[in-house]
Order: structure tokens, then sequence, then C-alpha cells
């Protein structure tokens, strides 16, 4: 029988007490936090590596929180230096990191996931080539020093995190150490950083915890259950395989040894071949059985939902999200249970949202020094436009956007930023194919003298409309419109 010794924080003290149950008090958050963490961060490594439903997880959530990447939307009252900051910021974003590998979508995907598979991401900005860039470090590399460090007060203070801190619980310094040639964290080389240049992204499980824990740490135990049942399937269903028949005979082992012969690849074995047609001279009390093919486990697929359906709470996540299927689903209950989940998701966004913006400010704070953007007194004034409700049924979620609007529940800068737009680039594509569609029912009115609705060129709605002849008046022809009736008369034009 084995051991499940990977258990949330005992993930890193099971090895001198398996399974064992033990209780501090008066701990604080980086007290308890620090016993375990690194052991926890490598299980999560592995299990990211090995484990295909650990890796779809956190993937899932990943492209529900982050999706396409998060868009810039300034909002002063200067439209044109709106625009211009979202045009260097869109351009900055195509390689924001020191390396010159990552796109901006790609840092914001990759920031989140080693945040949950972690619990910390680092991201640094430094000056790289006379411009404001992103360095990452990954929770490995947030390692405690050999000295002290001096706080803002002058006082020291220890590192035994790999982040130091005043005595109001404020960071003041990082400490960060590259990996080595041997991939290894190279302690050695490890170098303190000022706080003010550092954002730590993690989720604050206690106020006097500094660091993270991987999000899904206490869904370990659970994960290696599920390793557990899959394996014992896959042996069972082995061993099945193996078996062919039993038989029940007078001095059965006796026969059944000078019948057989030894196992050429482990002698401790005998087999028995049987020729395709087989006739069992059976004496009285004798029986051959068949072995049932049926699958060993018959409630395998049920016990693997309800695991499945746990192994997804930690991240607000319910088993239709896990598995990606709603086969059991209707609309009203899928709704109920991505309305949860987006509950949790936006939680996530929030937190993203924090660091994206203080990378902003310190972009615009350079843009405006440098000259590429003019002073703007409300130049930190912006927001995300983050991926938002997923849509279940789109022709009814069309129809409940459309109520919001005309109730005023909603504004449409607010749906279309719902739909990941932004409003004003919508608004002037709008304006743009509303102009050329009058442009264009002019222009055949000039050369035929017909009166064609404008609205059948930009894809707006045509309500009784009227195709006019050359003499003035509306007549209903076969190509003339008519949304509202089709079988009704076309008003006359007067």
């Amino acid at each position: 029988m084995g051991y499940y010794t990977q258990a949330g924080y005992a993930s890193a003290t099971n090895l001198t007490n398996i399974d064992g149950l033990s209780f501090t008090r008066d701990i604080s958050g980086d007290g308890a936090i620090d016993l375990s963490r690194e052991g926890s961060v490598a299980v999560s490594r592995r299990l990211f590596r090995d484990n295909p439903i650990y890796r779809g997880v956190l993937g899932r959530c990943v492209s529900y929180v982050v999706g396409p990447g998060f868009g810039l939307q300034a909002i002063t009252d200067d439209t044109e230096w709106n625009a211009d900051t979202e045009k260097l910021w869109n351009e900055y974003w195509k390689s924001p990191c020191v390396d010159g590998a990552l796109s901006g979508k790609k840092t914001e995907s990759l920031s989140f996931l080693e945040m949950l598979e972690t619990g910390d991401i680092f991201q640094m900005i430094v000056k790289h080539e006379g411009q404001l860039k992103i360095q990452l470090f990954e929770a490995e590399q947030c390692v405690m020093n050999s000295g002290s460090i001096r706080d803002r007060n002058g006082r020291y203070t220890s590192a035994k995190n790999g982040i130091a801190r005043d005595e109001f619980g404020r960071p003041v310094r990082y400490v960060f150490a590259p990996y080595g040639a041997t991939g290894y964290v190279d302690r050695a080389k490890a170098t303190p950083y000022d706080a003010q240049h550092v954002i730590h992204l993690f989720d604050k499980e206690r106020p006097s915890a500094s660091r993270g824990m991987p999000a899904l740490q206490a869904s370990f135990a659970m994960l290696h259950r599920i390793n557990d049942i899959c394996d014992a399937e896959a042996i069972a269903r082995q061993m099945l395989a193996h078996l062919a028949m039993t038989v029940t005979r007078n001095e059965g082992p006796a026969a059944a040894y000078s019948e057989s012969k030894a196992d050429t690849r482990d002698t401790n074995f005998r087999i028995q071949y049987l020729d395709v047609g087989t006739i069992f001279h059976a004496r009285p009390g004798e029986t051959i059985n068949a072995i049932d093919r049926n699958i060993p486990g018959g409630d395998f697929e049920k016990s693997m939902i309800v695991f499945l359906r746990m192994l997804g709470l930690p991240l607000g996540m319910p088993l239709e999200l896990v598995m990606l299927d709603w086969t059991k689903s209707n609309y009203s209950q899928s709704r109920a249970v991505m309305q949860q989940a987006y509950q949790t998701f936006s939680g996530w966004q929030s937190l993203l949202s924090c660091g994206m913006s203080q990378i902003y400010r310190r972009k615009v704070e350079e843009w405006v020094k440098s000259g590429a953007l003019k002073p703007n007194a409300q130049a930190y004034k912006h927001d995300w436009i983050m991926p938002t409700f997923p849509w279940i049924d789109e022709a009814k979620e069309l129809e409940a956007q459309g109520k919001k609007i005309e109730l005023s529940l909603s504004s449409h800068g607010e749906i279309c930023k719902a739909l990941q737009h932004d409003r004003d680039t919508i608004v002037a594509a709008r304006e743009t194919e509303i102009r050329d569609a009058i442009t264009r029912a002019k222009n055949i009115k000039t050369e035929t003298g017909v009166d064609v609705p404008y609205q059948l060129f930009c894809g707006l709605p045509i309500q009784n409309a009227a195709v006019v002849s050359k003499t003035g008046e509306a007549e209903k022809t076969e190509n003339s419109v008519d949304t509202a009736n089709e079988n009704k008369e076309m008003p006359k034009d007067e």
C-alpha cells in the first residue's frame, strides 16, 4: 500500500514525518509558508511536467483569465494624447522584456502561469539600451543571501525568504540569484535589489505572508490519488489481458504443471499454449470457465468525475471547464457555474492589472521625459480591456446586452469593453462604414435615379425602405426591402 506523501504544505516535510499530523501555534504566514514552500514548488514543477491533468487545469485557467491579453485604454480628456499613448504602448508591448524573446501577450500569460504554478512571479523594471524593460525572475530565484540587508531606516534585516521588509512589513529589498551553468540557482551570486523597481505578483493568503504558494497545493494529494486510481485501472486491465480461462479439475496443480512449460523470460512462471481449437475432456465435477472481460473498475468514470470536480475548486473552476464537457448542462446551469467561476477569474485579473498599471505608469513617465508624449495632468488615467464573462449562447447574450443598453443598465462603452474592444475604435470604424455606405447609395442614385437604402452597404437594419423610381414615386419591386412585414405594401414617399 502506498503512502500519500504530497499533501499540501506537508509536501516538503513528509520526508521526516510521513502523513503525520502536527500543529503549531503563534506562527506567522511566512513562518508557515517558508517551512514547505520550496518543496511544494518542486512538487508543482514536477506535476506540471508529468501530469496532463494538472497542466491542463492551469492552462485552462490562464486561457480564461488572460486570454488574448490585456488591451490598454487611455481615458484622459485629451483624445489625441490617448491615441498617441496607446500607439506607444502597443509598440513597446511587442517586446517588453530584456531578452527580447517574449511578446507582451506572452509575458502576461507566462507571468500568470508562473504565479499559479509556484505562487510567485517577479517583474523587475530595468533600463536597457536607453529604455525601460522588464526582467522576469522565477520563484526559485528569490533566495536568502548569506548576509544582512540595510532597510530604508538604516537598520539591518535578514531576508530569510529572499525579501527584506521593514517594521511595517513593507518590502525593502529583493534578493535574486541567477541560474548557474548546471541549471541550479547560483546562490553565491545572489544580489539585493531595491523594492521600488520590483513588481511582485502573488496571491496573499495571510496578511503576514510575503510569498505565495502554488495555487493548487491543497489539491496535490488529490492529484496523487487520481494517479493511483488511473494506475490501478491500467494494471487491472493488463492483468485481465493475460488471463484466458480457469479450469477446475481433480489434482489440478499437478496436471497443470505437467502440461505446461517454464517461461523463457522468467523460470518462476509456467505457460501453457493452447491451439485455436481445444477440447477439454472433463471428469464429473470438473469445470472450465472463461474469464469475465468486463472493465474491473465499474465506477471508474464516476470516481474520476468526483475527483476532478474537487481538483478545480481552489481555482473556482467547475468540472465543465476542467473537462470542457457541457453535454450534461443546459443553458441556465452553464451560465450559473460560469458566473461563479468568473468571480474567481475577476480576482486574478485585478491582481494582474495592478502589476500592468505599475509598468504603464513608469513608461508614461519615460515617454513624457523623452518628449515622446506631452505633459498631461491626467496622464495616469487608464483602464484595461480584459477577457470578460464568456458567452455560452451568443444570440441570447447579444439580446441581453442590447436590453441592458435600452434600459440604461449599461453603456455602449461597457459593452464594447466586455467584448474586448475599444469603443472609440469601434465607433470610428462604424462612422467610416456609414459614410462610405451613404456615398455609395448617392452614387447609385446619381447614375440610375434609383434611391437605394444606404443601410444595405453597412449592415444596419432596414425598416420600411422604399425603392424610388425615376419619377420620384415609391414602387414595390422584387428588390425592395421590408423587414417589418414582407407581405405589406411599401409606403408611398410623399
